[in-house]
């Protein structure tokens, strides 16, 4: 019967057992060549070096490390949103499609003014996303707490498009604050 071959690549590298006197498969602990044969075929004994199977793992860890990384990158605009507030007003503010834009601006509800978004959004480079809201400071208990108005944006094509706010009362005709920010989408 011809010996196997070696599915390692052939050559000295794997030796058929010699007979021993035992079934088939089975090896004596004391044979130096015992390696506990698991995954192995019972018939052969590979001399083939560990260092190979550690480079295997050592380029499948490269390979998910690289994936779990470009994964990341592109789902950072949806992890981490670009958050714009009173301090960047007049600011060109530039977003990749598929990132979010949160704008917030201070305010207090209470007093009868709102920050109110100047133009809607038509189909353009930005679609807001949900309804404008108001997230109160510390204690909710507290009547007439200030707190902040927090608009959403997606960004789905690309364009500039300037995005215009005003604090203002709607019963009133002028506002007593405006905002605005430039927004390129790449």
């Amino acid at each position: 019967m011809a010996p196997e071959e070696c599915p390692h690549g052939g050559g000295d590298a794997c030796d058929p057992l010699p007979s021993s006197g035992l079934p088939r498969g089975v090896l004596r602990r004391s044979d130096p060549r015992h390696r506990g044969g698991r995954g192995r075929r019972p018939s052969q004994i590979c001399r083939r070096p560990l260092g190979s199977a550690i480079r295997r793992w050592d380029m499948k860890l490269r390979i998910a490390l690289f994936l779990l990384l470009g994964g990341l990158f592109l789902l950072h605009g949806c992890l981490f949103p670009t958050v714009v507030t009173k301090e960047d007003d007049g600011r060109l503010v530039t977003l990749d499609r598929g990132d979010l834009l949160v704008v917030r601006l201070e305010g207090n509800p209470s007093s009868g003014y709102e920050w109110e978004l100047v133009d809607p959004l038509e189909q353009g480079a930005l679609e807001q996303v949900g309804e404008r809201e108001f997230v109160s400071e510390g204690n909710d208990d507290i009547v007439g707490a200030p707190g902040t108005f927090v608009f959403r944006f997606r960004a789905v094509a690309s364009g500039t498009i300037p995005l215009q706010f005003v604090y203002e009362r709607p019963w009133e005709e002028e506002p007593i604050e405006a905002f605005s920010v430039v927004v390129y989408v790449r």
